[in-house]
């Protein structure tokens, strides 16, 4: 599993206390995340759909907070009957303001232990800004040859772009 793990010993008179934070990141499927979220949108005027991302740490028990860059996003958490801290972060307006956003999840225990956290960069598919069609001429004619370019900007995959004539796509160009 996708997992980090820090340990600090602190010396009390003879004896040894190790303090640690097993730290993995799933998806809301329970696939762990490593590193890197694809988040699929290509629609702007309707309702995004929400991504939840899931912390769990291990024993003892820690403070679980989620941060987009540097501002708390989510510091609420569960403790469950098992030893489990769980952190479900809902991110319900992801937009191109996030593309490469990093997500980090942290989680402390002890004052006496650094914190542990994990990042998840998010890699956002965006539709296009703009699309335009390009031409030299104002006017066109029939029986003539013309060129014509269509340009597309803002899209993350870079476009494709095809042509259609009403509702049948044109694969090649006729000459005559």
């Amino acid at each position: 599993m996708n997992s980090a793990n820090e340990q600090c010993s602190v010396m009390t008179g003879v004896s040894v206390r190790s303090y640690g934070v097993d730290l993995p990141i799933q998806n809301d499927d329970n696939q762990p995340l490593k590193g890197l979220l694809k988040v699929k949108r290509y629609r702007t005027n309707i309702k995004t759909p929400k991504k939840k991302i899931i912390c769990r740490p291990g024993r003892p028990r820690p403070r679980v907070t989620w941060f987009l860059e540097n501002t708390v996003v989510d510091d609420s958490y569960e403790s469950r009957p098992d030893g489990i801290t769980v952190n479900h972060l809902t991110f319900p307006n992801i937009g191109r303001q996030h593309l490469h956003a990093r997500l980090v999840c942290q989680a402390v225990n002890t004052h006496l232990a650094n914190p542990t956290s994990k990042v998840v960069v998010l890699d956002i598919n965006l539709k296009p800004i703009s699309v335009k069609i390009l031409t030299q001429e104002s006017q066109i004619s029939a029986d003539r040859r013309y060129e014509v370019e269509c340009r597309s900007s803002g899209s993350r995959p870079e476009a494709i772009i095809t042509w259609w004539k009403g509702s049948r796509q044109i694969k090649r160009i006729t000459k005559n």
